[in-house]
């Protein structure tokens, strides 16, 4: 019926069918077969990315249900510790205990899991990125149930969030003060710096926080508050150190006249500051070696290249680390001509005027804190680091030559989750914070 009303309407149309099926059979195989290709896999890649979107669609939804099961799982199994894991390390044995602890929900209904850990007296304080401040008695981490007790504070106040990012980045006591690293929006516009807040530690219940350091300077991170650095360290003549990072701005780490992409000192007293060392993409570990007056840093790559530094901190010069014009990392793929231009990424950092890094390790760790192991003296000498990791989630037991300018060995255990920070607990003890769970875990060796 169809042929027969377009015949009576177009009188030529059959004389076009026939035309068309007639070259359909003098065209050589050799060509139609390419072409058919070229047609079929142009179905293939449409449907790939239709299926490609309708997975990740289901994996946004099975994220948010994990989400919400983790969340759930949090309230039942807070204050309650984990049955003993046993890690080993060739004739060690790593004895590990977690305590459960509560984390923020916020921002969307994103849980926030990220924290840091501090000891004041006989407490235990963990700061979450949301402000958020809880403390555990160090006699109740032995026990089956630990009591959580929930600070009042200030600290979320500062917290202006608009991203996950936008948060506390560490946590330092000295003497009788609470010093927090976190990322402050300078203005509307989204424009950050890395800042730190102080408050009295007097009533352990209750927290005032008060600017301690800050200052005018404030970059647009180019995918938010990502890539601000923000680790404390004490540091010697009264002094303390803090990382920055250059969210994501390739370009001012190179220059002098900003705090972005450096590690600096701040005077407790007066409040100056002084840059220490420069060319830092994102420095996420300081450890200072009192004894033999050695600063190192531990700082996340891009995509690979996570490096080990050792920080010339008594140069008359300031060191330069490099970043972004050398880097054993790689292009993640979104950075233009112009970007590539300010950083070629050279794999020199001599060659180029540039120190180079004691290690770096690609792919990536996702390298997060560093401590000395002499906690586990018993096992490890005085030159060996104990190197943390967020992608990994392993702990790396990293020993260094005299003068740490060489890793002479390494060691590894597997902790099974994001470790952001550890700090040291008694003479055989070390304390994890880790962000799966999310857990305060003890670490020892039995």
């Amino acid at each position: 019926f169809l042929f027969f009303l377009f015949s009576e309407a177009h009188p030529y149309f059959i004389l076009i069918i026939i035309f068309f099926f007639n070259l359909k059979k003098k065209i050589p195989t050799s060509i139609k077969e390419p072409v058919k290709k070229i047609f079929y896999f142009s179905i293939v890649i449409r449907e790939n990315k239709d299926l490609k979107n309708k997975i990740a669609i289901k994996d946004k939804k099975i994220n948010k249900l994990n989400e919400k099961i983790a969340a759930l799982e949090s309230e039942i199994f807070t204050e309650k510790k984990s049955s003993e894991e046993i890690i080993k390390l060739n004739d060690l044995n790593f004895n590990l205990k977690k305590i459960f602890i509560p984390y923020a929900n916020f921002l969307n209904g994103k849980n926030i899991k990220n924290g840091y850990l501090s000891i004041y007296k006989d407490n235990v304080i963990a700061t979450l990125w949301s402000g958020k401040i809880i403390s555990i008695k160090i006699n109740n981490l032995t026990k089956e149930i630990s009591k959580i007790n929930n600070i009042q504070s200030n600290l979320s106040s500062f917290i202006k969030r608009k991203d996950k990012f936008i948060s506390v980045k560490d946590t330092l006591i000295i003497n009788q003060a609470l010093y927090v690293s976190y990322t402050k929006i300078i203005d509307v516009d989204n424009c950050l710096n890395t800042s730190i807040l102080k408050a009295d530690l007097t009533n352990i219940n209750s927290f005032n926080f008060e600017e301690f350091f800050t200052y005018d300077d404030c970059l647009k991170g180019r995918f938010g508050g990502y890539q601000a650095g923000g680790r404390l360290e004490e540091f010697k003549d009264n002094k303390i150190i803090l990382s920055t990072g250059d969210f994501q701005n390739f370009g001012p780490s190179q220059e002098l006249d900003n705090n972005f992409g450096k590690i600096i000192s701040i005077d407790l007293i007066n409040k100056e500051s002084k840059i220490l060392s420069m060319g830092h993409r994102n420095p996420q570990g300081l450890l200072y070696l009192k004894d033999i007056d050695i600063l190192i840093s531990t700082e996340h790559g891009q995509k690979g290249g996570d490096e080990i530094n050792k920080i010339l901190i008594n140069e008359t010069k300031i060191p330069n680390y490099g970043w972004p014009i050398s880097s054993y990392s790689d292009y993640y793929g979104y950075e233009d001509f112009e970007i590539r231009k300010k950083a070629p990424f050279h794999k020199s950092h001599s060659k180029y005027g540039f120190e180079e890094p004691i290690g770096y390790f690609t792919p990536s760790w996702g390298i997060s804190q560093v401590i000395d192991a002499t906690n586990f003296k018993k096992s490890f000498n005085d030159k060996t680091l104990m190197v943390t990791s967020l992608k990994n989630k392993k702990i790396y037991f990293l020993e260094f030559n005299e003068n740490f300018t060489k890793i002479i060995n390494q060691k590894e255990i597997n902790i099974g989750e994001r470790i952001r920070d550890i700090i040291k607990l008694e003479n055989d003890k070390y304390l994890l914070f880790l962000e799966d769970t999310p857990a305060i875990a003890i670490l020892s060796i039995s």
